[in-house]
């Protein structure tokens, strides 16, 4: 074969005298001429006819597209495929793990695809995009920018094969594959385009959404994602074709799209989610657990690329990112554990022979419509509680960031959730909230967002008696008693004002300092801001990335021009950063009188407020003082003091002396105008129940 070059060998061999041979490039043509390199023959067993099927399948094409690339290219894809094929065929897999299986993956493919070639992947892409840039109608530099590209995923594929997450090797390798076909695709017509379309299909169905086909500028991600809408187990684009564009927030670049539901897409979405319920209801608590532990597992074992997608379109660091899509792993394995324990009770009667049974059903399917700070934490937290207690679900969730919450309705799907059970739709969100929710299909609605949509939303359910969870803005207090470890409380409290650059809904906001150590407190306070390293969230380095969109940038700049003109001190901070993307300074305010609109309403953003009191009672008194009733902090080392503000407090979450909020194993909701029911704890499986009363006599 014209261009064929041989690699390096593995050969051994097993208790039977059989050879093994790994399947990358020479090896999978040996196995296809049935020779091995001293041209001794090699017996077919079951799984080399196999490992032939799938080479022939694969390479067909791009044999006679790239020359040796295209061989060493397809031997690679079709030891991928076979390495997750073999998680679902227990014989061959066990065959190829007696054998060779872990240096098989490590030593993958003619291109180099291995653990230690990560940088210079990255390398190579950057070459070879620069070449494309320069010359676009350079058929070899498309070529050499799809091999790097390619070789990105299939590295990524190798490592999930070592950790046994056999549906991310398959995803990698089928993607690397598909990104070999598209990587030419903005070529004109009569370029590699022309002679690679007949091979390249599109990716639906539950393989996952298409990917973009324009290269990432953000190093570190190899392509974002074009995410489209999840109905009935398929993804596709929107009936009417509408897509909204997705920017990076930390180049205000476009990145990618989303597709925009209309009434026809939300219409297939509810037929599919009642059509999915009446399914998973039937299916048993137990074995409803075992499959989303699957996809717990699944959220772990894919978190560092989820964690780009996150960073890319939220802008947190990449860390934070990371920690996120980690806990969504918890989340889920909570409440699935916690929906086998949904028990109903035998209430004794009072006459013989007769049996009184309380039980819990699901509601039905769920409507549920999520924010874009915390894209996965969110609707995971919903999605769990639907899923445990045996409802599907309709989820409404942030166009600005679309890719990492489809990752996790992937993770659902990989698991084995049955069609219809989990949907997600993107568009207009009053649009969609308000046809979701007075259709008779809807039984439950749960919304995290703002006090003003919420209260509309509520109202909105009201009028056909569906249940709700609220999960609304807060304002919380941070007090800071006389006593109190001021290093300590500086730390923490200051962890958690910048984390995601204070687009929080619990992040404390108003510092209420006593008197004897509010200096104190300010000089440490302010330092501890001025260390923050403001940056794109995908630099290592970045404590603080920039906010989600231009609206906050907006509203920063809005609360800063009133409580200035109010009288407020600017001891740091208090300006947007350069005039490309959405940074804005970590902020520190003393001296603001009440009546600013800092003081009043939720800041959503990295301004801190910091006012000195004289007394417990002066303090309680400004904690209180507003509608809201989320969170709430307080710092003290005496312990009767500590008991009677956790008392006082009017909030519907309490923290003392540590950041102790936001497990998967507490409830997790407000109180007055912050919200209603739970998103945490057993209490937040309550709402997705109904209580039914049987009471029988035996005849």
């Amino acid at each position: 074969m014209p261009g064929f070059r041989r690699g390096r060998r593995y050969v051994r061999s097993d208790g039977e005298g059989q050879t093994f041979f790994n399947l990358y490039e020479v090896d999978c043509f040996e196995a296809l001429v049935g020779q091995d390199y001293l041209n001794r023959p090699i017996a077919p067993t079951p799984w080399t006819k196999r490992a032939v099927q799938h080479f022939r399948a694969v390479t067909r094409g791009l044999c006679g597209v790239a020359g040796s690339s295209g061989i060493g290219q397809g031997g690679t894809i079709a030891t991928l495929r076979i390495a997750a094929d073999a998680g679902r065929d227990e014989e061959l897999r066990a065959h190829l793990l007696r054998g060779a299986m872990p240096d098989l993956l490590i030593r993958t493919g003619g291109l180099g695809v291995h653990l230690g070639c990560t940088d210079a992947i990255g390398s190579r892409i950057e070459t070879a995009e620069k070449r494309v840039r320069s010359n676009p109608t350079d058929i070899t530099s498309w070529i050499l920018l799809a091999e790097g590209i390619s070789q990105d995923r299939l590295a990524n594929g190798v490592r999930a094969a070592l950790a046994d997450d056999w549906p991310r090797a398959h995803g990698a390798g089928r993607g690397a594959s598909s990104r070999y076909l598209d990587a030419g695709s903005d070529l004109p017509a009569d370029g590699l385009e022309a002679r690679l379309s007949p091979l390249a299909t599109p990716r639906l169905g539950r393989d996952g959404p298409p990917r973009a086909k324009s290269v990432a500028r953000n190093r570190g991600a190899a392509m974002y994602p074009n995410t489209q809408l999840l109905i009935d187990g398929k993804w596709g684009p929107a009936a009417s074709g509408r897509t909204i564009a997705v920017l990076n927030p930390a180049t205000e670049e476009q990145i990618g799209t989303v597709a925009h539901a209309g009434t026809a897409d939300l219409d297939r979405a509810l037929v599919a989610a009642k059509k999915g319920f009446e399914t998973w209801r039937k299916v048993s608590a137990y074995d409803r657990a075992k499959i989303m532990r699957k996809a717990a597992d699944l959220m772990r074992a894919r978190a560092d690329d989820i964690a780009k997608l996150m960073t890319l379109e939220q802008g947190k660091p990449l860390a934070q990112a990371r920690i996120e899509t980690m806990l969504a792993g918890d989340i889920i394995d909570w409440f699935a554990e916690e929906g086998r324990r949904t028990y109903g009770r035998v209430v004794p009667a009072r006459a013989e022979n007769v049996y009184q049974l309380v039980l819990k059903e699901p509601v039905g399917p769920v409507a549920a419509f999520t924010p874009w700070n915390f894209p996965i934490n969110q609707i995971v937290r919903k999605a769990s509680a639907a899923l445990a207690t045996g409802c599907s679900i309709i989820a409404k969730c942030p166009e600005e960031t679309p890719a990492a919450p489809a990752a996790l309705f992937q993770a659902f799907l990989d698991a084995g959730v049955p069609d219809g059970v989990v949907n997600l739709v993107y568009g207009v969100p009053a649009e969609i909230s308000e046809y979701l929710i007075d259709h008779p299909i809807i039984r439950k609605i749960s919304f995290t967002g703002s006090t003003a949509v919420g209260k509309m939303l509520t109202a909105m359910a009201g009028r056909h008696m569906k249940r709700v969870t609220m999960e609304l803005g807060g304002h919380a207090p941070a007090i800071i008693f006389d006593d109190a470890d001021l290093d300590q409380a500086v730390s923490v409290l200051s962890t958690n004002k910048y984390r995601n650059a204070g687009q929080v809904c619990i992040a404390p906001t108003r510092f209420l300092v006593q008197q004897p150590v509010y200096e104190k407190f300010v000089e440490k306070f302010i330092a501890v801001s001025k260390a923050q390293k403001i940056g794109d969230g995908m630099d290592p380095t970045t404590t603080m990335g920039p906010l989600c969109h231009a609206r906050r940038i907006d509203a920063m700049e809005g609360f800063m021009a009133d409580a200035i003109k109010s009288g407020a001190k600017v001891e740091t901070g208090g300006k947007r950063i350069g005039n490309k993307g959405y940074f804005f300074e970590p902020t520190v305010l003393t001296d603001v009188p009440t009546n600013a609109r800092i003081m009043n309403e939720e800041p959503f953003g990295p301004l801190a407020v910091i006012k000195p009191f004289k007394d417990f009672d002066s303090a309680i008194q400004e904690a209180n003082r507003l509608e809201y009733g989320l969170a709430a902090y307080a710092y003290t080392r005496n312990t009767k003091l500590a008991t009677a503000v956790g008392a006082a407090l009017e909030s519907g979450m309490v923290s003392i002396n540590h950041h102790g909020l936001a497990l998967p194993e507490v409830p997790f909701g407000g109180v007055k105008d912050s919200g209603y029911g739970s998103e945490g704890g057993i209490e937040a499986l309550e709402a997705y129940l109904n209580t039914k009363f049987v009471s029988q006599l035996s005849m």
